[in-house]
């Protein structure tokens, strides 16, 4: 499908059981930017944020991830490349591997894009899903 205008939607995640749904949560639309941040909260084995990134563009994108604790510090960063018009769906330990090492991690990623990309997270404890908000940085 192509569009001459733009679009947007809001997402609803579920987690079910057979045919019920054991929870769920709406995701507002995201729009693209090339730089944003996110809260990421991690306790190995409790619960892990979920990032996904889309490039809506028709160039390769490359997206470079910081790692920062609660105090702005920075911990770790990574590097890596969306093909165009990919959408990747990764927890945070798999964005920044150093981030594992960690234990706990309450903190934030920085996302700086060489093109804009939309990006949505979820923290997901067990059955239970909270959405996160993707902060535009100016």
């Amino acid at each position: 499908m192509i569009s001459s205008v733009p679009l947007a939607g809001t997402l609803l995640f579920q987690i079910n059981s057979g045919n019920q749904p054991l929870t769920e949560v709406g995701v507002a639309p995201s729009p693209p930017a090339s730089r944003f941040g996110i809260p990421v909260l991690k306790a190995p084995g409790l619960y892990d944020t979920g990032i996904a990134l889309v490039n809506p563009t028709s160039s390769p994108v490359t997206i470079t991830i910081t790692a920062k604790s609660s105090d702005g510090s920075t911990l770790a960063t990574a590097t890596f490349q969306l093909t165009p018009n990919e959408h990747m769906a990764r927890f945070s330990g798999e964005m920044v591997a150093a981030v594992n090492g960690l234990g706990e991690f309450n903190g934030s990623f920085e996302f700086v894009a060489s093109s804009p990309v939309s990006a949505v997270a979820l923290k997901q404890t067990g059955y239970l899903l909270t959405s996160f908000p993707v902060t535009v940085i100016q």
